[in-house]
């Protein structure tokens, strides 16, 4: 939908209010009627991820601040999603009070990795 321009819509960093680029955005998914984009600011070096879609009532945009990379941004959205039973195993790790959450996250990170 936004190929062309897909910062057109989301033009000034939300921080430090700097103009955005052409060259600043990447376009991470586009449908008929919505586009995903990710944009860094040259100045600030904070990024965004937004979405800009039509509407009844016109073209809407919306982001959010985000520590991430582009790179770390697609690898998130490549992974697959949780089930119910990762979810309640985190809930439970996050519900400690000791360090060993720490331990336990770096060992299911290291299964992961193994695959």
């Amino acid at each position: 939908m936004f190929e062309e321009q897909p910062n057109q819509f989301v033009s000034r960093c939300p921080l430090c209010n700097a103009g955005y680029r052409m060259g600043d955005a990447y376009t991470l998914e586009s449908a008929d009627d919505a586009s995903m984009i990710y944009i860094e600011c040259a100045r600030c070096k904070s990024s965004i991820v937004a979405v800009v879609a039509m509407s009844g009532v016109g073209i809407v945009s919306f982001g959010m601040v985000t520590d991430m990379t582009r790179e770390d941004v697609e690898r998130l959205r490549a992974a697959s999603s949780m089930n119910s039973n990762e979810l309640l195993e985190m809930i439970q790790l996050l519900q400690r009070k000791d360090r060993s959450v720490v331990r336990e996250l770096t060992h299911l990170r290291e299964k992961e990795d193994r695959g």
